[in-house]
């Protein structure tokens, strides 16, 4: 008889950094199956930059909601539009930034000294990114510092 599969479901330091935390999961466990909020890409534009930020940022909150997060709008936090910032949001726990820009991939068909090629070129999307800090992510370099905790 076989013994039970077990998966590797995480594998981090623990805060005093003197050993590795292996937490196992057995196969069809209780562990999250929901998309991860960093992998939720909300694809609002064509080729050129994309202006309504307000709406951009509504579409990603309304992806990430469908996938089963409860998320709110991060309170005292100012985007910087010219950094690719549309906002932020609360996902249980971890804020996360959002942000516009050329992401995602699509093919672009032109007509090039009267022949038609395709090409493939970047279109805007929004997508969100954890603002790591020392109570998000023990043990890694934090955005306040630049430095490890």
């Amino acid at each position: 008889m076989k013994p039970p599969e077990t998966r590797l479901d995480c594998l981090c330091h623990d805060p005093d950094r003197r050993s590795l935390v292996v937490r196992c999961g057995e196969p069809g466990g209780t562990m999250d199956k929901r998309t991860d909020p960093v992998e939720i890409i909300a694809r609002v534009g064509g080729l050129t930059p994309y202006s309504d930020h307000e709406r951009a940022l509504g579409t990603w909150v309304y992806l990430a909601s469908k996938a089963g997060w409860q998320v709110a709008e991060a309170d005292g936090f100012t985007a910087s539009p010219g950094r690719g910032e549309i906002g932020a949001v609360d996902i249980e726990g971890i804020r996360y930034v959002i942000r516009l820009g050329p992401r995602v991939r699509r093919l672009l068909y032109e007509v090039v000294d009267g022949h038609m090629v395709k090409r493939d070129t970047l279109a805007t999307a929004a997508w969100a990114e954890p603002l790591v800090t020392k109570h998000s992510a023990q043990g890694w370099h934090t955005a306040e510092s630049g430095r490890p905790d």
